[in-house]
Parts: structure tokens; C-alpha cells; sequence
């Protein structure tokens, strides 16, 4: 099961639902096998000037203790960065969960 980050509810790539959709893009440079309808951010044209955005709010908000504090209760630990770095920890996470679901023989179905 996939989340959503900075949430407890499962995501949905795609939903049919009306109410619930799933995440509008993955922040890697390719597709990921968990999600593979899910465009990239550079496949959904998502704008630099957007991102570079997001990434600003995001370190803002970062930088408040009762947002901090909040994550925490969740089991978070979150700290700001740049969305250079953010895709290298998304691959590195992404290689981690591939290896674990291979040596356990997990199938992706």
C-alpha cells in the first residue's frame, strides 16, 4: 500500500472515485513501478518556477515549530531541502523498497 506523504490515508493512483484522487505526479525522474499511471513531475509539465515554489512554502512551513511538532506525532521527521535533493532520497527509497519486496518475494500485482 502506498501513502500519500504527510498523511495517514492510503493514496490511490487514479481513483475513479469523485471525491478521492490519487497523487497528480511522482517527484522522480521516472515513473515508479508502485505507481505506473502516475506521470513524473516533468511528464505532467509541471513548471520550474511551481516547483521551486513548492519547495519554498514547504521549507517555510518546515521551520514552524507546531508544524514540526505535528509531523512528530506522526512518526515524521521531516527537515527542508532542495527538490534536487528530494529526488535523490525518492530514489534511494524507492531502490531500498525494490530490493526488500524482491528478497521477500513480494509480487507487484
Amino acid at each position: 500500500m502506498t501513502r500519500c506523504p504527510l498523511s495517514r490515508k492510503p493514496a490511490s493512483p487514479r481513483s475513479t472515485s469523485r471525491t478521492t484522487r490519487g497523487p497528480p505526479a511522482v517527484l522522480l525522474d521516472r515513473r515508479s513501478p508502485l505507481l505506473p499511471d502516475v506521470p513524473t513531475i516533468d511528464e505532467a509539465g509541471v513548471p520550474r518556477e511551481i516547483v521551486e515554489r513548492l519547495n519554498k512554502e514547504v521549507n517555510a512551513l518546515l521551520k514552524r515549530k507546531d508544524v514540526l511538532d505535528k509531523l512528530q506525532s506522526y512518526g515524521y521527521a521531516a527537515e527542508g531541502s532542495t527538490p534536487e535533493r528530494l529526488l535523490e532520497i525518492n530514489r534511494a527509497d524507492l531502490e531500498l523498497w525494490r530490493r526488500l519486496v524482491k528478497e521477500a518475494g513480494i509480487p507487484l500485482d
